[in-house]
Parts: structure tokens; sequence; C-alpha cells
């Protein structure tokens, strides 16, 4: 990861949208001011979910698209679409991130919000709707825990 990232984003977090649109980043996912993020709407489990990306996983799944089997017009279509649709902002010096009014809107974040490490990344959740991706995810899970037995 870039520098201003620890390299493990781990653990779920409360946090609250500000009235400008700005959440704390955890201190304990070692955020710099000035740390560029990508922020991509997405969808999982048909949920609406904001994921924040740092430049190296942008570039990951530019790769990943890239590699793909697909053909070179559906190729770039979605890495068009990557490009198109994420939105940088950076960390301030009071350790907050921007989300744009249009994202918050659109994702149904108002006051408390859900923020979810997942490793090279993080989501910014809905709490009802992490809830409800939880319970997705966790069911998703015994089916493929046997194989593993990790959870």
């Amino acid at each position: 990861m870039p520098k201003g990232f620890s390299n493990e984003l781990r653990s779920k977090f409360d946090h609250k949208l500000d009235p400008k649109n700005r959440i704390a980043i955890p201190s304990e996912w070692a955020a710099d001011s000035g740390c560029p993020i990508l922020l991509l709407e997405a969808k999982k489990e048909g949920l609406t979910v904001i994921k924040a990306l740092t430049q190296d996983k942008f570039q990951e799944y530019v790769t990943l698209i890239q590699e793909s089997d697909k053909t070179p017009v559906i190729k770039d279509i979605l890495i068009g679409k990557l490009y198109a649709d994420c939105v940088e902002t950076t960390i301030n010096a009071q350790g907050k991130m921007l989300i744009p009014r249009k994202m918050c809107d659109r994702s149904e974040l108002t006051g408390e919000v859900k923020l979810v490490g997942r490793g090279s990344y993080f989501e910014i959740w809905q709490p009802e709707r992490y809830e409800e991706y939880e319970r997705l995810e966790l069911a998703r899970l015994e089916e493929v825990n046997a194989d593993f037995g990790i959870f």
C-alpha cells in the first residue's frame, strides 16, 4: 500500500458522518494527512456500499480486468467504468475523509456509518444495510467454512 495506510485494514468501526459529509479514519489504520483514497460505489449481495481504495488496490482491479478472459471491448468498458466512477479524496490534517454528497445520498449515509476493514481496502456502509449484508455473508461462510475451519 502507498504510504499513509497500514498494510492490513482490520476490524469494524462505528463512526459518525459530520455535517460536511466527513468521517474520521480509525487511528488503528494509521492514515496520514494527504493520503489519497479512491471512492467507488459498489454492490455486494445487491446492497450499495462505498469501497475506499488505495491507489494500489485500484491498480489491482485494473490488472484483474486486463488479465481476465473477457473480450477487449468488455475489458475497455469495465476499466473505463472503473476510472469514470471513482472519486478521489484525501485524508485531511484532522484524520477525516470527505465523502461527496451524491455518494452519501445514493448509499443512504446519514449520521452513523460502519467502516469495515477488508485487508487492502475498507468499506463504508449504512449500518442497517451492513447488518443485512453481514447476515448474508455469514450464511455464505457456513457453506465454505467446513473446508477451512477458520470461523
